[in-house]
């Protein structure tokens, strides 16, 4: 029996962010950085309070898809997945011009245009809050296998290619199990382009917070939505109740790890903008000062581990989050980490992280020469 392929688009994981150096309309209006938003159906009011004066359309990247009546979903009310991750990515962010940039997920020309803004604003980052996979459902008129391996092998391929270029993707937004979305081991269960892993990718999950606090870190939890996988994900981040921008100057709350990779990306800007750090190095600092509430836990589930599909399943391993890095984000010691690489350059970036520790460590963390060890071991491991 035949049986059909449905490419699920996760739509409130759909944002792509490309950070630029200053190029021509950028430089113009006296921005130091570009950030480059793709969204299938754009950026809602563009004019909205939270990163008003920094947005940029442009004819080539900015123009909408319509619907079929010929109206601009750009202006509708439930079109707002682009300000609401945009809104995150631009929190008191001055020196950055966000440009949107529309397309379909599904067709190769969506990636072209992105390698080809990439290209003309000289790109170190994109931010990719989307995701999609494959379910065999009974019905004859859904896209076909051919459709989904397009879609996938370009997102692939986009980023493979760009080997300076550092992408932020959203590890997605789980399964519909009843009322609610669970989420799934993707290094079993695959969603794309999360389960690519190129070294030039950081993807992100969600904890159930919508900020960091140093002193709270212990009581974070993954959340129920978010996807993971030892070898597919690789850090947390705030994901639940995060505040957004919302239509006629309003602001609400969302979840959703579409609002994880953003808030990765904006600390990426903050941390970019004080060093000269390749985009590589940037993310094996993000990972190794990740907070970790258990090396010894951590250290017992490796890149291949699989004991673990479900988040329900958490329940049975307390203290592990089943992510590549071991952990959530951890700000305030990257940003240590990165003051400490600054006045020694000629330290690798895991010794600066360790010499962090001695000034940033979270609750249970401590930072003995055993504890140390461990550490480089656990990076070792997980290949970080």
């Amino acid at each position: 029996m035949k049986r059909n392929i449905l490419i699920m688009m996760v739509v409130m994981a759909a944002i792509f962010c490309i950070v630029v150096p200053e190029r021509d309309q950028v430089q113009a209006n006296g921005y130091m950085t570009g950030v480059i938003i793709v969204e299938p159906f754009g950026v809602a009011e563009i004019d909205h309070e939270a990163y008003r004066g920094h947005v940029l359309i442009t004819p080539e990247y900015g123009t909408p898809l319509r619907d079929s009546s010929g109206g601009n979903k750009n202006e509708t009310v439930t079109n707002k997945h682009g300000m609401e991750s945009l809104s995150v990515a631009a929190r008191n962010i001055n020196s950055c011009m966000f440009i949107p940039v529309c397309g379909d997920l599904r067709n190769q020309s969506f990636y072209d245009r992105i390698k080809k803004a990439i290209v003309q604003y000289d790109a170190r980052f994109v931010n990719m809050s989307l995701s999609f996979m494959v379910r065999e459902l009974p019905i004859a008129e859904i896209p076909d296998r051919d459709t989904f391996r397009t879609a996938r092998s370009a997102a692939y391929i986009l980023i493979y290619r760009q080997k300076n270029v550092l992408f932020t993707v959203a590890a997605g937004n789980g399964l519909q199990n009843g009322l609610i979305k669970t989420g799934v081991n993707i290094d079993f269960f695959p969603q794309y382009p999360v389960a690519n892993t190129p070294d030039n990718m950081v993807t992100v999950g969600s904890v159930n917070t919508d900020k960091i606090e140093t002193g709270k870190l212990d009581k974070y939890q993954m959340s129920v939505f978010s996807n993971f996988g030892f070898k597919s994900v690789d850090i947390l981040a705030p994901g639940e109740n995060v505040k957004v921008a919302g239509p006629g100057n309003t602001y609400g709350r969302e979840k959703g790890t579409s609002f994880s990779a953003p808030y990765i990306l904006n600390l990426l800007l903050k941390l970019s903008a004080h060093t000269d750090l390749t985009v590589l190095k940037l993310k094996e600092l993000l990972l190794k000062s990740a907070y970790v509430p258990n090396i010894d836990l951590a250290m017992k589930h490796n890149l291949h581990d699989l004991s673990i599909l479900r988040v329900e399943q958490l329940t049975a391993h307390p203290g592990i989050f089943p992510v590549r890095s071991g952990g959530i984000v951890f700000p305030e010691r990257a940003k240590r980490t990165l003051n400490i690489l600054r006045a020694n350059p000629q330290l690798s970036v895991g010794q600066a992280v360790l010499k962090a520790r001695n000034y940033v460590l979270g609750p249970g963390e401590d930072n003995t020469p055993e504890t140390q060890e461990k550490l480089e071991r656990f990076w070792q491991m997980r290949l970080l």
